[in-house]
């Protein structure tokens, strides 16, 4: 850019535009990369959500073919819980005998999840079914 008062002329940018031209693209860089972070922790937390619905489907399933079937085998899935990139994972069950709105015998069956996400924040997730007795 060129001025012309009376005594010089300038040839290029001032300082003050060279100086706000250089805060508004560290501004916007500073956005960009917390931008990116939450991102990056929301596509995180998506994959443990995904991670813990999945054991905690697999988890209930064996719970129910141990009452329909009257045997333990939920050891086996112990050591998938330690597979999980999941920090501070805790999952509890719970079996207890109901009789449903029609007088039907079963067992209720519940099974929950609780981890701290990338923000630090505890989340939970509980899944249950009910079996009734096999005749």
């Amino acid at each position: 850019m060129t001025f012309n008062s009376g005594f010089k002329s300038q040839v290029g940018f001032s300082l003050l535009e060279v100086l706000s031209a250089s805060a508004l693209v560290s501004l916007l860089s500073v956005l960009l990369i917390e931008g990116g972070l939450f991102i990056q922790r929301d596509s995180k937390l998506a994959q443990q959500n995904m991670q813990v619905l999945n054991h905690l489907e697999n988890r209930l399933e064996l719970q129910r073919m141990e009452v329909l079937l009257n045997e333990s085998i939920t050891e086996s899935m112990d050591t998938w819980s330690l597979m999980l990139e999941i920090p501070s994972l805790h999952i509890t069950h719970q079996q207890k005998v109901e009789f449903s709105s029609l007088g039907v015998v079963g067992t209720y069956i519940q099974v929950s999840a609780q981890w701290r996400d990338p923000w630090h924040q505890t989340q939970q997730l509980s899944l249950a079914t009910w079996v009734a007795f096999k005749e």
